[in-house]
């Protein structure tokens, strides 16, 4: 009789499974015809196509993904080849598909092929898809397929093109039922000639006769700026459950005063996460810039017992295109969202000290901020920053910052009698002072161009002695680097739960010694081998969130389900696992 193993529980396999790489995956799985019955399901449980995923196992046969296909719970990236698998295969357990980039233009027979494979996924929870919808056979498929998904929680929809207008009027319709729901409407629409207005029309009054949704988080886009008039006011209206609103690019200023209308009528009350990308027309006026803060205050919140009204107040503000915030701007932000505020994603929003310091004074609940900050000319004189000086950050909370510092590139490392008499040393000693003092920070992105802070001699290491709880260190974009064994020591003994340093060095960086470089790294190992060096490469332009982008090094880059780091960006990835959404 065989000896029975720990591993004949399936709770036991299961729960191990959890904790192992997908490459310890695989080398178990070789090891017998019973322990590759144990964790081969685990391996091919959730497949990412693009990435060596596998270890040495890392190619993805077709003929692996037939035999397993009862398994895979999870498909991202996936590309179908309509010459490549002459077979439509279904995936009965998949929860999660992600189509890869450019999808959708590979005309109707692939779009049709696509359906059916999707149609053969009952249980899929979470679906991203881009496709083209000028066949009429091809948007009726997918209707059918979208109303037979009853346990579709989200949905993100590329449609590069379309027949007409009510199409995606009719779609958005059917969809009304998730929570998350992201529409990048591309390219241009198929009317007849002379129809534009009649179409358009068809489809305002199609939007008008809706009922509403049960949408919390919404993402849309539209190339035309036409339809995006049309569709989107009117949609809004439709989403009285709405939590997230995020909005990468706007064609027309006049759908931004329609938006920021509709929210001021409390169409939205429940409104708590507000994301503007870039915009393609002149650019936002101030006015209306501060319209829409004062709007998500006035407009969200909830009526007390007595049904009189109780303002809220957004949790998160992320912009993506570069504002010079002035006074006026900022002490909109924090009188209408002082006390709710919780994440700041603004790296386009470039203020000098005394603005910065007027924002973070004036919010204490925040979490999270990325922005810009200029400092001043060695030369300024400016009267505000003996009154900064005197002034203490309020958000004492902050877990992760991410501060690009604007030097004149006057110095290159900090000393010498010129720098103790500049503005920029005193602006420098103060911000760091400040970063210093917020002990339960995290995670530091810190930009610095030319100059180098994190040096012991005359460097401002010293100041950040209290970042007990920092875990994670990148330095981003680096033209200076001079940290050695000394600063590797410091930081060691320092910030005792540091797991994770980056540094990403520009091409042509000023190393001033490479041996005290691989120095730091060696000393910062030793002295705590869990922390994880990170690449030091130069750095390269990073998207988060989806993607169908035409440019992943720019240019076309505002693409479906997010934009560029550099524009200021809502994780609405956080926001599917906080629905619990793989």
């Amino acid at each position: 009789m065989e000896k029975e193993s720990i591993f004949d529980s399936p709770l036991v396999k299961s729960e191990v499974a959890k904790y192992l790489s997908n490459n310890d995956l695989a080398q178990c799985a070789l090891v017998s015809k019973k322990w590759s019955a144990w964790f081969l399901p685990a391996l091919w449980r959730s497949i990412k196509f693009g990435q060596l995923s596998f270890g040495q196992l890392s190619t993805i046969s077709s003929e692996g993904l037939k035999r397993h296909q009862g398994h895979i719970q999870s498909l991202q990236g996936y590309q179908f080849n309509s010459a490549a698998q002459p077979y439509v295969w279904s995936y009965p357990n998949l929860t999660s598909l992600e189509f890869g980039p450019g999808f959708g233009r590979h005309g109707r027979r692939v779009d049709l092929a696509t359906l059916k494979m999707v149609a053969g996924s009952p249980h899929l929870e979470h679906l991203k898809i881009s496709l083209n919808l000028d066949h009429v056979d091809v948007y009726q498929e997918l209707r059918r397929v979208l109303q037979s998904l009853t346990r579709l929680k989200s949905l993100e929809l590329h449609l590069i093109e379309f027949i007409e207008p009510v199409v995606i009027q009719d779609i958005l319709e059917i969809c009304s039922r998730v929570k998350f729901l992201s529409v990048f409407l591309q390219s241009a629409t198929y009317f007849m000639p002379g129809d534009e207005g009649a179409q358009l029309k068809l489809a305002t009054e199609a939007m008008k006769r809706m009922q509403d949704t049960q949408v919390q988080h919404l993402e849309f886009q539209a190339t035309d700026g036409s339809l995006e008039l049309s569709i989107l006011p009117l949609f809004l209206k439709k989403c009285p459950m709405l939590e997230s609103l995020s909005l990468p690019s706007l064609c027309q200023e006049q759908t931004m005063e329609q938006v920021v209308e509709i929210i001021k009528e409390r169409t939205c009350p429940k409104l708590k996460h507000w994301s503007h990308g870039r915009v393609t027309y002149s650019g936002m006026s101030e006015d209306l810039f501060l319209e829409t803060f004062r709007a998500t205050k006035s407009g969200t919140g909830e009526y007390d017992s007595d049904g009189d009204w109780m303002e809220g107040g957004l949790k998160t503000i992320a912009v993506g295109y570069p504002v010079a915030l002035d006074e006026r701007v900022i002490r909109t932000i924090t009188e209408y969202h002082g006390t709710t505020l919780t994440t700041m994603n603004t790296p386009g929003f470039t203020m000098d000290l005394p603005s910065l310091t007027l924002l973070l004074s004036g919010l204490p609940a925040l979490k999270s901020l990325a922005a810009t900050v200029t400092l001043p000319n060695a030369s300024t004189h400016d009267p505000d920053l003996e009154l900064t000086k005197k002034t203490s950050w309020a958000c004492t909370g902050l877990k992760y910052l991410d501060v690009t510092c604007n030097t004149t590139g006057t110095f290159k490392v900090p000393g010498g009698k010129r720098w103790d008499a500049s503005a920029e040393k005193t602006c420098t000693d103060y911000l760091f002072s400040q970063i210093g003092s917020l002990t339960q920070l995290e995670e530091l992105i810190l930009r610095t161009g030319m100059f180098d802070p994190f040096i012991l001699k005359n460097g401002y290491l010293m100041p950040l002695s209290g970042l007990s709880n920092l875990k994670t260190l990148r330095l981003p974009r680096q033209y200076n680097i001079r940290m050695g064994v000394k600063e590797a020591e410091w930081m060691a003994e320092n910030w005792t739960s540091l797991v994770y340093v980056a540094i990403e060095v520009v091409s042509r960086a000023l190393v001033s010694d490479e041996k005290s470089r691989e120095a730091f790294e060696a000393t910062l190992k030793e002295k705590r081998p869990s922390v994880e060096i990170g690449p030091s490469q130069p750095y390269s332009h990073m998207l988060f969130g989806g993607g169908f982008v035409n440019n992943r090094l720019g240019g076309y880059n505002n693409g479906f389900g997010g934009w560029g780091v550099q524009n200021g960006f809502v994780p609405f990835p956080w926001i599917r696992r906080s629905m619990n959404i793989k």
